[in-house]
């Protein structure tokens, strides 16, 4: 299969509508390398890392989502970019907090939400989002892989939050 990466990259580009995004945030997060256990050392894959992504969007939902909303399916809307090529791994998000939510919970919600996770690391960066932020996550450097570097197991539409 003949793919064209410069189409592909437009496409992501033109389909990713940060105006859909409530309140959208752009979020960092490092994930260490590896880890160490008892019978030796893991080293972090991206499947690894898309588990770790995923158990950190199913908590912070929780915590912030109705729990029927949450119930019902219902997710923080979410744009997962990741990162490993010649980079310490992480991830580039835009995801969408509520306006109920003040910046300063949700930072912590987010922040105390990553660290809990397998290979999380400390560096959790989040500001407010803008259109630049959607052209610096999308890229084509810093990705061993552009099509697969989008998380789609962890994609969320805006339009899937009421």
């Amino acid at each position: 299969m003949n793919i064209n990466f410069k189409q592909c990259h437009k496409a992501i580009r033109e389909m990713f509508d940060l105006s859909k995004f409530e309140h959208p945030m752009a979020v960092t997060l490092t994930l260490k390398p590896g880890i160490f256990i008892e019978r030796g050392y893991i080293h972090l894959t991206q499947e690894a890392a898309s588990k770790d992504l995923r158990h950190f969007l199913n908590v912070l939902s929780r915590k912030i989502l109705k729990q029927s909303q949450f119930r019902k399916g219902k997710r923080l809307p979410c744009f997962p970019v990741y990162e490993s090529k010649n980079v310490s791994p992480h991830f580039h998000l835009v995801l969408d907090k509520p306006k109920n939510i003040s910046n300063e919970l949700f930072h912590d919600w987010a922040r105390r939400t990553w660290h809990k996770t397998t290979f999380g690391n400390k560096q959790v960066d989040i500001k407010p989002c803008d259109f630049g932020w959607a052209t610096y996550i999308t890229k084509l450097r810093t990705k061993d892989n552009y099509i697969d570097s989008i998380d789609w197991n962890n994609f969320h539409q805006p339009d899937s939050v009421v």
